[in-house]
């Protein structure tokens, strides 16, 4: 596979047999969004203090999943944040011990 990832408009890393893809659904999420639907999953509130946002600090971080899609036929299961919180909190659920159980 010939893959013409480059980061930040810099010329591709050449790794023999491997590459990075990001990962994602085409949607951000604010750490907000990310708490409330956590604490929906979790049915119990989860303690935070809302603090200024640091110089550099993006609203909302969005992976483009572009090239997963067209060179490894990936597609996004969850799209909304409650079933991709749900989903992750049902592996940890059952799987105490990471991959190890």
């Amino acid at each position: 596979m010939q893959c013409p990832f480059k980061s930040n408009g810099l010329p591709k890393h050449t790794h023999k047999g491997s590459y990075a893809f990001n990962l994602g659904n085409g949607a951000g999420f604010s750490v907000l969004d990310v708490i409330k639907a956590a604490e929906e999953t979790v049915k119990q509130k989860i303690a935070y203090t809302v603090e200024e946002r640091r110089a550099g600090d993006p609203p909302t971080l969005v992976a483009d999943s572009r090239l997963a899609q067209k060179e490894l036929n990936w597609k996004a299961d969850y799209t909304q944040i409650n079933q991709i919180i749900e989903s992750a909190w049902g592996w940890h659920n059952h799987h105490k011990n990471g991959y190890n159980t």
